[in-house]
């Protein structure tokens, strides 16, 4: 059976850590740091068990061949590597989502798209709390699997947004609607596309849908105007372009898939 890797409560993460060697093969682009943190259970079951690991185990593999892995964590006591300010956002060894270039997540979202589920009960890491990109390594891509998050129908995407956005981030991928758990290779297919060049935002549409036909991928990014917003919608794992802060940002941009 299919799960959706929404929840209706909030949540919390570190215990797996797994580090990977330098990257195996040469790369085409400047290998980029790279953290990791999933979840698959919940304290007291507080949110429904999902499959993940499978697909951010996929997703290692694949993407070490041309990046390093600083780290690979779960979500127990999570919330405060997401929260601007707090020590733990910079630290690598926290799996801090500042301690890296390029952040990938996987876990339920709140239906109201306010955040991501941690592994502790009643905890969750909030976009309000976010602001990527402005401290530490700074980073650049935030990709989550998690449903809901980067909804844009109801008109509030930057108002949920906006602040994580203005810490610099470049670019950010996740689903706009429900995700199903399962269906591993997308994690595999994700990281193979970026690496054969592909935009960071079509290899995320692609892989996501593509694994099943009733998930709901997007990616979101910003501008100096919406011409410029497109354009780098469209930036590959060379990642490139300064990135925007504050004031610097004149656009967002959003493209998704629908399900079925």
């Amino acid at each position: 059976m299919k799960t959706l890797v929404r929840a209706k409560f909030l949540l919390l993460l570190p215990v797996l850590c797994l580090v990977l060697a330098a990257p195996a093969v040469a790369s085409y682009h400047t290998p980029l740091h790279i953290g990791v943190r999933c979840q698959n259970d919940f304290q007291y079951g507080w949110a429904p068990h999902v499959d993940l690991y499978s697909m951010c185990n996929q997703f290692i593999v694949q993407i070490h061949y041309t990046d390093f892995i600083d780290f690979y964590y779960n979500l127990q006591g999570g919330a405060p590597a997401f929260q601007y300010g707090n020590g733990q956002e910079t630290c690598s060894g926290c799996g801090g989502v500042d301690s890296v270039d390029f952040f990938f997540l996987a876990t339920h979202g709140f239906t109201d798209a306010s955040g991501y589920v941690m592994w502790d009960y009643n905890s969750g890491a909030y976009l309000s709390s976010m602001r990527l990109g402005s401290s530490g390594k700074q980073v650049k891509v935030f990709a989550t699997y998690a449903c809901d998050t980067f909804r844009t129908y109801d008109g509030h995407f930057w108002d949920r947004w906006g602040n994580a956005f203005r810490g610099g981030l470049k670019i950010a991928v996740g689903g706009h609607d429900n995700l199903y758990d399962g269906n591993s290779q997308k994690g595999w297919e994700f990281a193979g596309r970026m690496q054969n060049g592909e935009a960071i935002s079509q290899s995320w549409l692609e892989a996501v849908w593509y694994a099943d036909n009733n998930n709901t991928p997007s990616a979101a990014s910003t501008g100096t105007d919406a011409n410029d917003c497109f354009t780098r919608l469209g930036m590959n794992l060379f990642v490139g372009y300064v990135p925007l802060r504050d004031g610097q940002i004149g656009s967002w941009c959003a493209r998704g898939w629908n399900g079925v």
